[in-house]
């Protein structure tokens, strides 16, 4: 159905995307500064969403 380029990229932004969320969640503890990459891995995340083919 996909190339296996498109499903690898689709995956690595997945891994990217849980990380920066987990980093902002850790951080988030810690202070408010954990809010920013929360809050990247949250807008990377529905950037994706719209650029899969429905």
């Amino acid at each position: 159905m996909f190339d296996d380029r498109f499903v690898r990229r689709q995956r690595f932004s997945a891994l990217l995307n849980g990380v920066m969320i987990g980093f902002g969640v850790v951080l988030l503890f810690g202070g408010p500064l954990g809010l920013l990459p929360l809050g990247a891995g949250l807008l990377v995340e529905m950037w994706q969403q719209r650029r899969l083919p429905r």
